[in-house]
């Protein structure tokens, strides 16, 4: 479908309201053509004042004549309105970029200018900011959690059976083979399986964990291994990868897995061989 003029024009305006920034359209002999409403804010005009003056009645030192007339275009300039000729007094100056307009010929059609309100523009780089610093921060703290809560260097216990196990298991961080967690429930199985995943060359990978007793039986199969678009009534649209493609290259740990259906138990076996 192609957008005739008129619905350009509706969507220039649209994209004229939303945006922070002041823009002015002349044509080729300076007149105004266009304003928005940010811009004759800032002027202390009305867009019925503007709209068919010369730009050099509302902005007398402009340089969008001279844009226009020899056709050029420049970026990150500074502009100083000329005493009385913005709303308030000490808001007089701001950042611009200008450009003239040609159409498929080389001929210019008009002139734009963008400006960028001083006060706006350090009140989005300062939101910025805080954003970038309070994300930074996060992740910092993300990282330390991360890289101390799920180690074997934070484990305490003398006992000779506890400490025979953790150095099996920093040993066995150190292979790719299958390995085999049991215990009560509550002695730390998972704390063990993060902290081998965390000791291994896999740390930097996802680790994906499942409680097995806690996924309904008739679930356990697309949890597992995912589904395509469509494999049944209710099946998300696009599909939905399972959780061992979402580890893949990483670390799975099956918690509980002596609750799953010896159905896919059995499946599971092949997986893992």
């Amino acid at each position: 479908m192609k957008l005739g003029n008129e619905k350009y024009k509706y969507i220039f305006d649209e994209i004229l309201k939303m945006t922070d920034d002041g823009f002015i359209v002349v044509d080729e002999d300076g007149i105004i053509v266009d304003i928005n409403n940010q811009y004759c804010d800032f002027l202390g005009r009305t867009k019925e004042e503007a709209i068919g003056s010369s730009i050099l009645n509302i902005i007398s030192n402009s340089k969008m004549v001279d844009i226009v007339n020899k056709k050029y275009h420049e970026f990150g300039m500074i502009h100083k309105f000329c005493k009385g000729e913005t709303k308030e007094v000490e808001n007089d100056f701001l950042l611009v970029n200008r450009s003239c307009v040609t159409d498929e010929k080389g001929k210019v059609i008009a002139g734009v200018a963008q400006v960028k309100f001083r006060l706006q523009t350090l009140d989005s780089a300062q939101k910025l900011m805080r954003e970038y610093s309070e994300l930074q921060y996060y992740k910092e703290e993300y990282n330390k959690i991360r890289s101390n809560s799920h180690s074997f260097d934070v484990m305490i216990g003398k006992n000779k059976n506890f400490i025979s196990i953790k150095k099996r298991a920093m040993k066995f961080a150190k292979t790719d083979f299958p390995i085999l967690i049991t215990g009560e429930t509550g002695t730390g199985k998972e704390v063990f399986a993060q902290s081998i995943h965390k000791n291994s060359i896999r740390q930097n990978k996802p680790m994906i964990s499942i409680n097995c007793a806690a996924i309904p039986h008739d679930l356990i199969e697309s949890e597992l291994f995912g589904y395509e678009e469509g494999s049944f009534t209710g099946a998300k649209k696009g599909g939905k990868p399972g959780k061992f493609e979402l580890a893949n290259e990483g670390t799975i740990f099956l918690d509980e897995i002596g609750d799953m259906p010896y159905d896919m138990q059995s499946k599971l076996l092949r997986v893992l061989q």
